[in-house]
């Protein structure tokens, strides 16, 4: 969180100024907290996605995330496989960021089947 403790004096002295620095510091630190870097207000954990659909055909797998939660920007997303249900040893694929402020509808890959 920014703070600037010298604001107080600018007050009567330059309202003007005072007035942009105060929106200034209020921008930097709603920005800061959006993207999880605030070190005084700790990122809530994303929301479950929606859907996760898998496709094969031939030894190939279509994988389609669908997450229509507000999330975060930056955010990573990653899909799971392995030959038991107890996922010893899974492969992980890496599905895509999420770049947007908005909700991501879909998020797609392809892998091949290992021979």
């Amino acid at each position: 969180m920014l703070t600037i403790a010298q604001l107080a004096p600018l007050k009567d002295r330059d309202p003007y100024l005072y007035e942009t620095l105060v929106k200034i510091v209020a921008s930097v630190n709603a920005t800061s907290q959006r993207a999880g870097v605030d070190p005084n207000t700790p990122a809530p954990a994303p929301s479950p996605i929606a859907s996760v659909t898998v496709q094969a055909t031939n030894g190939w797998f279509d994988i389609s995330i669908s997450d229509p939660s507000d999330a975060r920007p930056g955010l990573f997303y990653f899909a799971e496989s392995d030959v038991t249900p107890a996922f010893g040893a899974p492969r992980v694929y890496f599905m895509g960021k999420h770049f947007f402020g908005g909700p991501i509808r879909s998020t797609s890959g392809r892998c091949r089947q290992p021979r």
